[in-house]
């Protein structure tokens, strides 16, 4: 390949990727997603396709099918059969909704509390064999927000400045940015949500935690929420929430923003281990204080784990603990960009035209799982954030068949 040629492969490829690179800093990080079985991920990946805060109203096809039979329509186990079914059916969905909630904090505006379900059984057959089999799931999802609110939050968050070039350089200034941002405050209207900490400045914990989650996943660092009780040197509890992040070494770490937000803010609880001992608090472990719950919804469904916290505070000159590993969803959609092979003498006899189709076979087949990501990474966000995607997308198209028409023309 001659150095004119390798100049407009670099120059197609950037183009292509422009839209998806620029946009992939939106995936959140899915721990609890990993969680779920293939059916319950079925159903969180219909959910973020389809449900906008403009169209909270959806049909869910259940990736299984639920079905049962009766001897006849007046059967007197049909209630019970169905109410079996509809349990299960139940279930399914508030593991589903458990796990989104946590892992997705884009979503605040979820009313979870308001949000139902409606589905049926369709019977067919003849007197001594009828087969129920459950209909298409309808979810209506609840807000206290409108598309403006939703929007509003989403441009405060990208437009939030975070320098640093380390994990601890990075998570330092959200750390920071969010005590000096926030009061801590029960009665504000939106307490319990990102959009009353970042953009109301009054919030309780989960304001803390979810806010500190969604800045985390904008800059592609591992972090979770967890859910538990917090113990006081009294040994009073009550519910409490905050973060655990995943640093370069591997391992995990806690942040509690909540509690690091006093008079003046302290470093108390940012980045320690299970054993790590405040000096603020009276001196209780980490592991004493905070109590994780793998119960999100207090359903007793589905228990979920949390990652293994480290022993000890982080170190950053420590040596690497274990390998960093991401979620498995974030591995599958990796992006394989294809190898040039610079040393192959038929290229030169190649035409430009051939060279031209090759490069975008091989466009195509490593972009197959990036442009699935990256759909599926956007047809969940804003009306205003679809838009802009969009806009690159066609852009780099535009462009991409421009180079190719004008070389075509110069033959």
């Amino acid at each position: 390949m001659t150095i004119k040629h390798k100049k407009i492969y670099f120059i197609l490829l950037f183009v292509f990727w422009t839209g998806i690179v620029m946009n992939t800093n939106a995936k959140s990080y899915r721990y609890y997603y990993e969680q779920l079985n293939e059916t319950e991920k079925q159903i969180y990946d219909e959910i973020l396709e389809k449900v906008t805060i403009q169209n909270r109203e959806i049909t869910i096809k259940w990736p299984e099918k639920i079905e049962f039979e009766t001897v006849t329509r007046q059967d007197p186990e049909l209630e019970e059969k169905k109410h079996q079914c509809s349990e299960e059916v139940k279930q399914r969905i508030q593991n589903v909704l458990d796990a989104l909630i946590q892992d997705e904090p884009q979503f605040f505006w979820m009313d979870i509390g308001t949000t139902t379900e409606k589905w049926s059984f369709q019977g067919t057959g003849i007197i001594g064999n009828i087969v129920w089999t459950m209909k298409p799931v309808e979810v209506s999802i609840g807000t206290n927000y409108t598309s403006e609110q939703v929007q509003e939050l989403n441009r405060r968050v990208e437009g939030i400045d975070i320098p640093g070039e380390t994990r601890q350089q990075k998570l330092d200034v959200m750390h920071r940015y969010l005590c000096e941002l926030i009061e801590y405050d029960e009665t504000a209207p939106h307490a319990h949500e990102p959009y009353g900490a970042l953009i109301e400045g009054r919030a309780v914990c989960e304001g803390y935690a979810r806010s500190l989650k969604w800045l985390c996943d904008r800059e592609e660092i591992p972090c979770v929420l967890v859910i538990g009780d917090a113990i006081d040197t009294n040994g009073n509890a009550g519910g409490h929430m905050w973060n655990y992040v995943q640093m370069e070494n591997g391992a995990w770490y806690a942040i509690d923003a909540t509690w690091d937000d006093q008079i003046e803010v302290i470093d108390e609880y940012f980045l320690v281990g299970s054993e790590t001992k405040d000096s603020y608090f009276g001196g209780m472990r980490f592991a004493q204080s905070h109590i994780p719950s793998g119960d999100f919804s207090g359903s007793g469904y589905k228990i979920f784990e949390y990652p293994p916290l480290n022993a000890e505070a982080y170190d950053p000159d420590a040596e690497p603990i274990v390998k960093e590993t991401e979620p498995a969803v974030q591995q599958e959609d990796a992006v394989a960009v294809p190898s040039i092979q610079q040393d192959n003498p038929e290229a030169e006899n190649q035409t430009q035209a051939q060279q031209l189709l090759q490069i975008v076979d091989g466009m195509i087949e490593s972009g197959q799982k990036a442009v699935h990501f990256w759909f599926n990474a956007i047809i969940s966000s804003d009306i205003i954030y679809q838009v802009q995607t969009w806009i690159w997308f066609f852009f780099g198209v535009f462009l991409t068949v421009l180079f190719v028409v004008a070389e075509e023309m110069r033959k």
